[in-house]
C-alpha cells in the first residue's frame, strides 16, 4: 500500500489517499498532478473547499470547484464541483513549497495516521454535460451515487460500491478504476461506461442477464484481479487477463478470457478469444471462439471455433472447427450432423468423438499428423496430404479420398468393425477391373494391408486380410 499526498487547503495541510496498486498509483499521480496544475495559484477563488455533512446538505464555496473530504459520513455532492479527493486531514506536516494551494507530492508514508479508515457515501448531484471528476482514498468502503454528470472514479483503496444512474437517456458516463485487492461493487448506469477491475469485484451492467435487448450502451471493462463477477447485457467489450473471473453477457459482445475463467453468453452473436484452462458457455445464436488453451466449450446455437490447442472440449448442436498444432479435442456433436464439421491444420492433433450423440465430419486435408476416434454413429472422414489414423467406431462410417487432394499416409484401424463401411475414391476414372489391380497390389505391412492410389495417397487397413471392391465406392 502506498499513500499519495493531494493538494490541501493551506499551505501547511495535505490530504493523503490510500493507494493500493501500481496501476491506481499512477492514476492518482496523475489525478495529483493535475490538480497541482489548475489550483497550484496565490488565487483565494481556486482555493480548496473542505466539505462537510450537515443537515443533508453542503457547506459550499461559491467560488472553488475543488472539495476534499476528510472524514467518514454522507456528503451531497452538487454540479457546482468538478473535482473531489476523499483522504485524510494531515496538519501536522509540512509542504514543500508551502503556500496558498501549493503542493502536490508523492510519499512513501505507510503509517496508520495518515489513512482515512471510515466508511463514506457520496450522492452526487451533478446535471448533464457536467464532469465531476473523484479520486477516492478512503482505506475503507466508500459508497458513491452518480446522477446525470459525467464521471471519473479512482478508488485508490479500499472497496467501491458505486450506482450508476437508472435514468435512460440523462445518466452520465462514467470511467471507474478499482483498487488492488479490493472487493467492490459497481452497478453500472444506463450509459456507455469502461471499467479497470483490480480487484474481486462485482460488475453489473445495465439490463444484465436480459437475452436480446440491444440497449444501445457499450460496457467496456477489463479485469486484472480475480475471482471478479461480471455481469452485463449485449454490445459489452470485456478483456480478462485475470484469473477465476466470472464472465456473464449478452448478444454483440465480446471477450477476451483469462486463465480458469467463465464465459457464459446469451442472445445475439458474440465472440470469445483466448483463455487459459477455462469454460465457455453459449445459449447464443452464434457464437465464435478464436484461440484457447485448454479450454470447455459448450454451445446450444452454432458455434465455430478456430485453433485451439491443448487438451479442449467441445460440446454443441451445429460447429465449425478449425484444429491447430498441438489441439486434443474431446468432441460431441449435438445437433444435425450435417452442419458440424472439424478441419485439422498442421502439427500433431487428435480427436476423440467417442462420447458424440451425433455423427462426425472430419477433414484430414492439411499436413499434420491427426489421430481420430469417430463416434458410435454414421461418420464421415476425407483424407488429405495429412498422415491421420482414423477409427471409426461401431457405426457405419465412409472414408472419402479424392484425387489430386490427397499424398497423405491414412490408416484405418477398425474397418472390419461394421459391414456398412465404405472406402470412397472420386476422380481417380477407376473401374471395378482397375480397382481390383490396385487391390491385388496391396502391400502387407507391420500397420496392416496398404494400398497406393495413383496420386500417391497410401491408405492402410489395420486387421483386414481381404479387401473387395465391394467395400469400395468410385466417383
Amino acid at each position: 500500500m502506498a499513500i499519495v499526498t493531494v493538494l490541501g487547503a493551506t499551505g501547511d495541510t495535505h490530504l493523503t489517499v490510500t493507494v493500493d496498486g501500481s496501476y491506481s498509483e499512477r492514476q492518482a499521480d496523475a489525478f495529483a498532478q493535475r490538480l497541482l496544475d489548475i489550483y497550484s495559484t496565490t488565487d483565494t477563488t481556486k482555493a480548496v473547499h473542505g466539505l462537510v455533512s450537515q443537515d443533508g446538505g453542503l457547506t459550499t464555496s461559491a467560488s472553488s470547484n475543488y472539495g476534499a473530504i476528510t472524514e467518514g459520513s454522507l456528503y451531497f455532492v452538487n454540479s457546482h464541483y468538478t473535482d473531489l479527493v476523499i483522504g485524510k486531514l494531515n496538519s501536522g506536516s509540512s509542504v514543500a513549497g508551502a503556500g496558498a494551494g501549493t503542493a502536490i507530492i508523492p510519499s512513501s508514508a505507510n503509517s496508520t495516521d495518515e489513512v482515512l479508515t471510515q466508511p463514506v457515501t457520496v450522492v452526487a448531484g451533478g446535471e448533464q454535460n457536467t464532469e465531476l471528476q473523484v479520486l477516492a482514498g478512503s482505506a475503507s468502503n466508500v459508497t458513491y451515487y452518480a446522477h446525470y454528470e459525467n464521471g471519473t472514479i479512482i478508488g485508490a483503496g479500499g472497496s467501491l460500491n458505486f450506482y450508476g444512474s437508472q435514468e435512460s437517456g440523462s445518466a452520465g458516463t462514467y470511467q471507474i478504476v478499482t483498487a488492488l485487492n479490493g472487493k467492490s461493487t459497481l452497478y453500472l448506469g444506463l450509459s456507455s461506461n469502461s471499467v479497470y477491475s483490480q480487484g474481486s469485484d462485482t460488475i453489473v451492467g445495465p439490463y444484465a442477464g436480459v437475452e436480446n435487448l440491444d440497449a444501445g450502451y457499450s460496457q467496456q471493462v477489463t479485469l486484472v484481479g480475480s475471482n471478479s463477477v461480471v455481469n452485463t447485457s449485449s454490445n459489452s467489450n470485456i478483456v480478462d487477463i485475470g484469473s477465476g473471473n466470472s464472465i456473464s453477457v449478452a448478444g454483440h459482445s465480446f471477450i477476451s478470457l483469462g486463465d480458469q475463467g467463465t464465459a457464459s453468453l446469451i442472445g445475439a452473436s458474440s465472440t470469445v478469444s483466448g483463455g487459459t484452462n477455462s469454460t465457455v458457455s453459449a445459449t447464443s445464436s452464434e457464437l465464435s471462439v478464436i484461440q484457447g488453451f485448454g479450454n470447455s466449450i459448450t454451445s446450444t446455437g452454432s458455434l465455430t471455433f478456430y485453433n485451439g490447442t491443448s487438451n479442449s472440449t467441445v460440446t454443441a448442436a451445429n460447429s465449425t472447427i478449425f484444429g491447430a498444432a498441438g489441439l486434443n479435442l474431446k468432441y460431441n456433436v449435438t445437433g444435425d450432423p450435417t452442419k458440424s464439421f472439424f478441419t485439422a491444420s498442421d502439427g500433431n492433433e487428435t480427436l476423440d468423438g467417442s462420447s458424440s450423440s451425433n455423427a462426425l465430419v472430419v477433414y484430414a486435408t492439411r499436413n499434420g499428423n491427426l489421430s481420430v476416434v469417430g463416434s458410435n454413429s454414421d461418420d464421415t472422414f476425407v483424407g488429405g496430404t495429412a498422415n491421420a489414423t482414423f477409427t471409426g467406431g461401431l457405426g457405419d462410417n465412409h472414408y472419402m479420398f479424392q484425387n489430386g487432394s490427397g499424398g497423405g499416409n491414412d490408416v484405418i484401424t477398425d474397418f472390419s468393425a461394421s459391414s456398412g463401411n465404405k472406402i470412397e475414391l472420386y476422380n481417380y476414372n477407376l473401374t471395378n477391373e482397375t480397382l481390383q489391380s490396385i487391390l491385388d497390389s496391396a502391400q502387407n505391412t507391420s500397420q496392416g494391408k496398404t494400398i497406393v492410389l495413383s496420386d500417391n495417397t497410401k491408405i492402410t487397413f489395420t486387421g483386414v486380410d481381404n479387401l473387395s471392391v465391394n467395400d469400395f465406392k468410385l466417383g
